[in-house]
């Protein structure tokens, strides 16, 4: 058996965190995270074997769940301290406030992101600052499926609508690596950052382990569609590269 030749990122595992918020209706909306509250969060999971092997996996914090239990709480054993968390800063600081709000004091992972002890990455903020921090616009330019518009999630959810708000969380989070594989592999100059992942993605969105048809959007993204049209391209200069 031949292995074909890999890129070894610089992170064996990397956490997108997708987070699904609704109105503090008390709060005027121009006060940005005190405003909004976390209903839902969705945790894809990149992970890269010491063999080249890369899978992707989803842990999530249900909205279902969310009714009973902080959501902060609920997220926090989800998070893997040793990984890089793609999240935005903005949803790192709602976190932030709403476990404040709660007064639980025992997200520990949560703690760790918020002080700098586990990497973090806004995958908005990593584009240079062209997108003025906004994932909607980015993905637009960029080919992606948008995220869902914040009027619809809270119509969504203010008439029951439980799973839909937790694919909402899945989708969010897939965009979130989606962009972070495109944007690193850029400012690096690096492809292995990403058709690694993305091609593991792939994989993962077209398995018998994914039932939400919503998601296929991002199979037939055109970031994905490049990534597949080319990994025997990307495969070969590996190799050339490794021959040296």
């Amino acid at each position: 058996m031949i292995e074909k030749p890999f890129y070894r990122l610089p992170h064996a595992v990397v956490q997108a965190v997708g987070i699904i918020t609704v109105p503090v209706q008390d709060l005027p909306p121009a006060m940005a995270a005190l405003a909004v509250r976390p209903i839902a969060a969705a945790v894809l999971r990149f992970e890269q074997a010491p063999d080249g092997n890369c899978t992707v996996s989803l842990r999530k914090a249900g909205a279902l769940s969310a009714l009973e239990h902080p959501l902060p709480s609920l997220l926090d054993p989800l998070i893997d301290p040793q990984a890089l968390v793609v999240i935005t800063d903005a949803d790192l600081e709602l976190l932030g406030i709403e476990a404040a709000s709660r007064r639980t004091f025992r997200e520990l992972n949560l703690a760790a992101m918020l002080d700098g002890y586990i990497d973090t990455v806004d995958p908005a903020l990593l584009a240079s600052g062209a997108s003025g921090g906004s994932e909607r616009l980015l993905c637009r330019r960029l080919g992606l499926p948008m995220l869902p518009d914040p009027s619809k999630r809270e119509k969504t959810w203010r008439a029951g609508g439980i799973a839909a708000i937790d694919r909402y969380a899945l989708g969010v989070a897939t965009t979130r690596l989606m962009l972070w594989a495109t944007i690193a592999a850029t400012r690096a100059a690096e492809p292995g950052l990403f058709y690694e992942p993305m091609l593991a993605l792939r994989r993962w969105l077209t398995s018998d382990e994914i039932a939400a048809p919503p998601l296929a959007l991002f199979a037939r993204s055109r970031p994905m569609r490049r990534a597949v049209a080319c990994e025997a391209d990307y495969r070969a200069a590996l190799a050339l590269r490794g021959s040296r």
